[in-house]
């Protein structure tokens, strides 16, 4: 006598939830989630080679210790915050176990499971982009206000900017 039953759908579903949790354990941006009371419950590798811990050191921690921006009893406020569903997009500097610092913008909100409520979070290192855009805006100032006429013109002769002093030397607004 033999009882046999079709698992292929288990399998399946299965194999799903493990690609799924594949992808979002290697994905290229930081994924994690946090208890209500600010434990970081789960981080993806992206947050655990960003900040130099390891899977166990950060599940140990609480966002406070990585974010300074909730010290101080300021979590509960952060925490109230992020209840809308829809998310809700914002920059935090985050603090590596070396101590260097990184900026990240992040999309967070709430969501429940299993009759607990959770805040996950996507967020990407953007500390480069902010040194780029620091540099572009001393840039931009330095050209502005040099003692000199800067003029950028187009292949075609017309003028596309004049800083303040070529303006001034000419007679011409902006």
């Amino acid at each position: 006598c033999c009882l046999c039953r079709d698992i292929s759908e288990r399998r399946l579903l299965e194999q799903s939830l493990r690609l799924t949790q594949f992808s979002v354990d290697n994905a290229p941006d930081i994924i994690f989630w946090l208890a209500s009371d600010g434990r970081i419950v789960f981080a993806n590798r992206a947050l655990c080679q960003l900040l130099g811990y390891a899977p166990d050191e950060i599940q140990s921690m609480h966002i406070w210790d990585i974010d300074p921006s909730t010290r101080g009893g300021l979590w509960q406020q952060v925490w109230e915050r992020g209840g809308d569903s829809q998310g809700i997009l914002h920059e935090e500097v985050f603090i590596g176990k070396d101590g260097q610092q990184y900026s990240v913008e992040m999309l967070s909100n709430h969501v429940k499971y299993g009759g607990n409520e959770y805040g996950i979070a996507v967020a990407r290192d953007v500390t480069e982009r902010k040194r780029t855009e620091q540099s572009l805006l001393l840039t931009q100032s330095t050209v502005e206000n040099a003692p000199d006429a800067i003029l950028w013109l187009t292949p075609d002769g017309h003028i596309v900017f004049a800083n303040r002093a070529c303006c001034e030397l000419l007679g011409y607004t902006p």
